[in-house]
């Protein structure tokens, strides 16, 4: 068995353990997460530029929402009509929903946080997030297959294991399959 498998199989597991590791405990946190009750929800009443509101430009009134009312994350929906602007942002465990009345510019944001569980959620499931953190999802899959790739062939390849490890991957494959079936509607 070649050195570059097993050195390829280390570095793509160490580089993935960061990754799996959060996988793993929001993956833990995503069952829990339906317990967690109704998430907390406020209101923020303002103004924002009447400027603003008489010509709706999506970026400028977004930037005015985060300036004034420390609304975060990215815009998700930005609907404007003839009597108020409708703007939703969206960031993990996060939503903010704005109303700006035209032509005036009077704004109430309702906020809604699911905390830190709903966060780690939404990472987990790759919901309101940033380009960045796809990649980072990708990324996790794609070291994930590397270092289970490299490290069926090392089983295979090294005479020691290969009997225990066919066998170990099989069982892990049978019940994935038997728990498919069984437990998904």
């Amino acid at each position: 068995m070649s050195a570059w498998l097993r050195a390829a199989h280390v570095l793509a597991s160490m580089l993935a353990l960061g990754l799996i590791l959060l996988f793993a405990a929001s993956g833990l946190l995503m069952n829990r997460e339906a317990g967690e009750g109704e998430p907390a929800a406020w209101t923020k009443a303002g103004k924002v530029p009447a400027e603003l509101a008489a010509a709706p430009d999506r970026d400028r009134i977004a930037e005015a929402l985060r300036r004034e009312f420390g609304v975060a994350g990215l815009v998700d929906s930005f609907e404007p009509g003839p009597s108020e602007i409708r703007v939703v942002f969206v960031r993990p465990g996060r939503r903010a929903e704005a109303l700006v009345r035209r032509p005036g510019g009077e704004t109430i944001v309702s906020f809604e946080s699911r905390g830190l569980v709903g966060a780690l959620a939404d990472l987990h499931r790759g919901k309101s997030p940033s380009r960045a953190w796809r990649f980072f999802i990708d990324a996790a899959a794609i070291l994930l297959a590397l270092s289970a790739l490299t490290g069926i062939w090392i089983c295979i390849a090294g005479s020691r294991w290969r009997v225990l490890g066919i066998a170990s991957l099989a069982a892990g494959l049978a019940a994935l399959a038997l728990g498919y079936f069984l437990l998904v509607p």
